[in-house]
């Protein structure tokens, strides 16, 4: 259910300690950290605070069931939320400062409008695309198994 389309933001390779090995040789080592995840990791946390933690981990089929369905006329509601409070900005895009210097990324601001990524947009546009052809195949499934059944 954690989009592959959510930036989990960078990944860092720094150089370990050297290894020794077996047969006398000396092997480079490297540690690989992601800095980041906490938005990702927000889309099956209940609040930001435990996406943040590492919480949320639920698998995407789990997390997915247990969201509550509306049924209102013609039309079943799910409601998805994304708690992190930055979702939004990286969604939709969002203004900066250009020539401010940011320590989290030890840089500064290039452009004045950073563009969204859209990752929730974009998968609702496929689920409604696929949706059509689901339904059938669940239909044609129940149908099949009742009218078997007589």
């Amino acid at each position: 259910f954690r989009s592959r389309r959510t930036p989990v933001g960078e990944t860092i390779k720094e150089e370990g300690e050297p290894k020794t090995l077996k047969n006398g040789k000396v092997k480079k080592t490297y540690i690989t950290t992601h800095m980041g995840g906490t938005l990702r990791r927000g889309w099956t946390a209940k609040t930001e605070q435990e996406a943040a933690a590492g919480g949320g981990n639920a698998d995407g089929v789990t997390y997915a069931k247990s969201l509550p369905v509306v049924h209102q006329g013609n039309e079943f509601i799910i409601e998805i939320v994304n708690p992190v409070h930055y979702a939004s900005y990286v969604e939709y895009g969002h203004r900066q400062t250009p020539g401010r210097y940011v320590p989290a990324i030890g840089k500064r601001l290039k452009a004045s409008w950073v563009k969204g990524r859209f990752m929730l947009t974009i998968s609702e546009q496929e689920l409604q695309a696929q949706s059509p052809a689901l339904l059938e195949k669940k239909l044609i499934q129940f149908l099949g198994e009742h009218l078997n059944g007589q």
